[in-house]
């Protein structure tokens, strides 16, 4: 009798690859939140590698291949799917597969089978080496898993976008990437950078690793596995649950939110990561002129994207959204004019950074610390660029601006509880924002002292940093406008209050 596997390898062969492609491109990619190419025609779907894991009422198949569309560029995505004669308890029948080898059976989501993520747990642990068709997987271990992992709950987080995360108990979390980037991916790398060369503890340990390789392609990370952190939410619904608590005027019963130790905590990850100045991956190197005219001309390149999609998008805008589209248009000119770039005489250094820092990427622990997440940077981004070294500041810039949309989805949510002067609740708002950015910032460079990446000058601090947050700020705009359109009255909000601010007149 031939071997599970070897029988489906025989039935994709005969017909079943043909048939998996096409349910891909019918119907399956466009509803993952993992997939990042929802607004372009998807045309094929082609697998380049895979391979079959057979599990007691099926197989499941782990690969990667590679989406087309109707115009533009390729992107490349890691599928696992599971097929069996029995539908394992919480995952979701998504079709009969045609001939099967078994006889009659369903394909599902194996990132909803709990036994298929206890099995990537099991390669971890046994530093399982596994061959694909045109490459290989290959696990690491840094510390030893409970021998006990068939009683861990498996969940799959709720919370997940450009990955796919399962969660055992209270005592890990798997991470699948899903987008295929051959190279290491900066979440590994930082976190084991972190682990064996600096006493910054205040992220997720790292457990493990599942590195791919195919054919001659650099290795990349697959998936990661992390301890788990007990927390009490993200930084994020904290900070917003404090601003709401404050402009509903509870007083002494308003929830707490400690911005000074967030500022010390990222100012403490920024000197742990410039710890190793010589090291030729986390070394330090001068931030470049050229460096800081590159954001310049991408502020200018999403501002004249950002004034298109405005237009594009009006019938689905907010009356107040529209109305702060149209005066952006009308100052295209006077934002233009913030864009002088500075002289960095001398440069700061630069260094490898979080890269896509936000209150959403922090989790605040029981005991009110706060632990940093996700340092692989923006998904979207060329993995080249998410390894490339930044200004910290950059960072710092990050989490400004989402002060400010804690401060505007905090006015959001009490508006909508009940009547209220809108003018003075704005105004409150906007007053917690600019004291938590005030006291962050004293924070952050009162601890950071005199290190190499911060500018000696003050003034060219603040230019280089106002030139950072406008560039996330009209980053924000284009995602709204393209995600959430009623959503992008928060970052206008935010780019007119940096044109009348002083920010804007020291950049001219």
């Amino acid at each position: 009798m031939m071997h599970e596997a070897q029988l489906w390898d025989a039935w994709f062969a005969r017909a079943g690859r043909e048939w998996l492609e096409r349910f891909l491109v019918s119907s399956y990619l466009r509803e993952q939140r993992w997939f990042g190419a929802k607004a372009r025609p998807l045309t094929a779907f082609h697998l380049r590698d895979f391979c079959w894991i057979p599990h007691d009422s099926g197989v499941w198949l782990y690969g990667q291949g590679e989406a087309e569309f109707s115009s533009g560029p390729t992107e490349a995505y890691f599928i696992f799917l599971g097929m069996a004669t029995t539908l394992p308890a919480g995952a979701q029948a998504l079709m009969e597969v045609p001939g099967s080898p078994l006889g009659p059976a369903v394909l599902f989501d194996a990132a909803d089978d709990p036994a298929a993520g206890r099995a990537v747990l099991d390669w971890l642990d046994g530093e399982s080496s596994i061959q694909t068709e045109h490459g290989h997987l290959r696990c690491q271990r840094f510390e030893l898993l409970v021998s006990d992992r068939a009683s861990l709950p498996v969940a799959r987080s709720k919370a997940e976008q450009s990955n796919t995360n399962l969660i055992f108990g209270e005592q890990y979390v798997l991470k699948l990437f899903r987008r295929y980037q051959p190279g290491l991916n900066p979440d590994y790398e930082i976190s084991r950078f972190l682990r064996e060369h600096t006493s910054f503890r205040k992220t997720p340990p790292l457990l493990g690793v599942m590195l791919y390789r195919h054919r001659d392609e650099e290795p990349m990370v697959a998936a990661l596995l992390q301890g788990w952190v007990p927390n009490r939410g993200d930084a994020w619904s904290q900070a917003v649950r404090s601003v709401v608590s404050q402009l509903e005027g509870r007083g002494k019963d308003a929830v707490g939110f400690d911005i000074t130790l967030l500022a010390r905590r990222t100012a403490e990850f920024h000197l742990a990561m410039a710890s190793a100045p010589l090291d030729p991956v986390f070394g330090l190197e001068p931030l470049s002129q050229t460096d800081l005219e590159q954001v310049g001309q991408r502020i200018r390149d999403n501002l004249t994207r950002g004034l298109t999609l405005l237009e594009q998008r009006g019938p689905q805008l907010t009356p107040r959204a529209l109305a702060l589209g149209q005066s952006l248009a009308a100052q295209r000119e006077a934002l233009l004019g913030c864009l002088h770039v500075p002289q960095l005489d001398p440069p700061p250094a630069k260094l490898r950074i979080h890269g896509d820092y936000h209150l959403g990427q922090v989790l605040c622990t029981p005991e009110g610390d706060f632990v940093l997440l996700d340092f692989e940077g923006e998904p979207g981004q060329p993995l080249s660029e998410r390894r490339a070294r930044q200004s910290p500041l950059r960072d710092v810039a990050g989490m400004l601006r989402s002060f400010g949309y804690a401060a505007e989805a905090a006015l959001i949510t009490v508006l909508a509880r009940g009547p209220g002067n809108e003018e003075e609740l704005a105004s409150a708002a906007h007053h917690w924002e600019g004291q938590a950015v005030e006291q962050f910032l004293e924070t952050y460079l009162g601890v950071v002292g005199k290190a190499p990446f911060v500018p000696e000058d003050a003034q060219l601090l603040r230019r280089i940093l106002s030139l950072y947050i406008f560039d996330k700020a009209l980053y924000e705009l284009l995602y709204e406008l393209n995600n959430r359109p009623k959503w992008a009255v928060i970052p206008l909000r935010g780019i007119h209050r940096l044109l009348d601010g002083a920010e804007c007149g020291e950049g001219s």
